[in-house]
């Protein structure tokens, strides 16, 4: 059964990846363009049997954001989010394929 979901796996990213690379590369474009700094980041995270594995996420924060409370950032007028922030969870789905299971399957 593991050997028949992890092909499935892999054929569904074969597929997908023509449709998806093109937008990541504009969202990654776009937050490059809108702040300074990388435009993806890298978070670790614990899969099955509570091995780590890396997630790679759209960074929605600028880099030049002090280090303050939200409070004091809103008082200063200052937005720490860039203008794509709500877009840094669009590829939330692609962090299953590196956990080595698909999204939502036990």
């Amino acid at each position: 059964m593991r050997v028949l979901k992890r092909a499935l796996d892999l054929g569904l990213t074969l597929l997908a990846a023509p449709l998806v690379l093109p937008l990541g590369l504009l969202v990654a474009l776009a937050i490059r363009l809108d702040s300074p700094g990388p435009a993806l980041f890298v978070q670790q995270r614990a899969g099955r049997d509570h091995r780590p594995f890396a997630i790679y996420k759209f960074r929605s924060m600028r880099t030049d954001t002090p280090s303050v409370s939200t409070e004091e950032l809103q008082r200063l007028g200052i937005r720490p989010v860039t203008r794509w922030g709500n877009l840094s969870a669009a590829p939330a789905w692609m962090s299953c394929r590196n956990s080595g299971t698909s999204c939502g399957a036990t």
